[in-house]
């Protein structure tokens, strides 16, 4: 007697859309309960293995996405294990994404998700209304900044300086996506330590940097690598006064006042930042998720 369904259940959310069916099944002879037992009463049920896809991978209807996470098997009483009820278990994480109109169609996508942080950072101040501005790898050791001493004594004021720390963290399928762990390797190498040298979610060329990524397994085919990006009204600079061969500070006559204070930071190599949504289905769609939300119309 053929396998059938008792019944099942789809559930469709923002968040692991899952799909879960019971068939009963009919051996017609004892079946004992082992390793080949089990095995032969899953097959029988005509349901997919534990890992395997339930329909060609698909991201415009909701199986073509789910994967078989589990299948329990429980003998019926006082059938002398001869009938059984099998129940799958599938889901993904994949979840449905509606672009605004002009930016694509609506399909399954992984999630994409965007946190900010504003903070701030204490740093010397020998100079304010300063004259010349601070920007990306300033290490001018010449020119003089300009503006009103803040020193007493010889000593600065310590100013806080508005920082703003990002992180844009995406789901990446390493089975079925665009890219696996070797590529987003790849990516996380090309835009580490960078400034961003096109417009980047809310930010001109040249105004943040990355700082750090994450790469951890949530579980099976599914990892969440995750990217931190700084912006700094001082662009990481810091002010810094003359100093001789010695290290000591060289002052302007009768003041405490350096003779001349500069800009100066770290150098960075500039990239287009965007490159990170490329590990995405769709590019355009991720990068607007990390701007504006998830997003429904």
């Amino acid at each position: 007697m053929p396998a059938f369904t008792i019944s099942s259940s789809l559930t469709l959310s923002g968040m692991r859309p899952s799909y879960s069916e019971t068939r009963r099944v009919t051996m017609g002879t004892k079946t004992t309960i082992d390793d080949a037992g089990i095995a032969s009463v899953i097959s029988a049920s005509g349901f997919k293995s534990p890992g395997q896809m339930l329909e060609t991978f698909s991201r415009s209807v909701p199986f073509g996405a789910m994967r078989c996470r589990s299948v329990s098997v429980a003998p019926i009483p006082s059938t002398t294990l001869e009938v059984f009820d099998v129940t799958m278990v599938a889901d993904t994480d994949y979840q449905w994404a509606t672009p605004k109109a002009g930016t694509g169609s609506r399909q399954y996508m992984l999630p994409i998700s965007a946190e900010f942080e504003a903070n701030e950072r204490e740093a010397e101040l020998w100079r304010r209304q300063y004259t010349v501005n601070p920007e990306k790898n300033k290490n001018d050791t010449t020119t003089d900044i300009g503006g009103t001493s803040t020193t007493t004594g010889g000593k600065p004021l310590i100013q806080k300086v508005k920082v703003i720390d990002v992180k844009v963290s995406m789901v990446i399928d390493t089975s079925n996506g665009p890219s696996n762990l070797i590529a987003v390797y790849d990516t996380v190498s090309s835009v580490k330590n960078k400034w961003n040298s096109a417009v980047f979610l809310h930010w001109q060329p040249n105004q943040v940097f990355c700082t750090n990524a994450t790469v951890t397994q949530m579980r099976d085919e599914f990892y969440r690598v995750t990217y931190s990006f700084r912006w700094d009204a001082w662009y990481d600079c810091s002010q810094e006064p003359e100093r001789d061969l010695s290290g000591f500070i060289q002052y302007q006559p009768s003041s405490d006042d350096p003779l001349k204070v500069c800009w100066r930071s770290d150098y960075r190599e500039s990239y287009d930042l965007n490159a990170i949504f490329n590990d995405s289905f769709d590019a355009t769609i991720a990068k607007d998720m990390a701007k504006k939300g998830s997003f429904l119309s």
